[in-house]
């Protein structure tokens, strides 16, 4: 996420995502998105890789299904 925050419910799980946060999503996986706290937005950068490169980067299927990752600290 590139500004502001939401909130994710995702495989059973919410998720508030904020600044730097990335949402892991898999094909399939369904989700929703709410703005409860955050009046203005956000701004998100989306990417789609494909299966091969998937493989190529590793880790089980669980990792990919993860949900969400925090921003790091600074």
């Amino acid at each position: 996420m590139r500004k502001g925050s939401f909130g994710c419910t995702k495989r059973g799980r919410a998720f508030e995502l904020v600044t730097g946060s990335v949402m892991i999503g898999h094909p399939g996986d369904e989700y929703v998105c709410t703005h409860d706290h955050h009046v203005c937005g956000d701004e998100c950068l989306s990417f789609f890789f494909h299966p091969e490169l998937v493989d190529a980067i590793g880790g089980n299927a669980e990792v990919w299904r993860t949900g969400c990752a925090p921003p790091l600290p600074n």
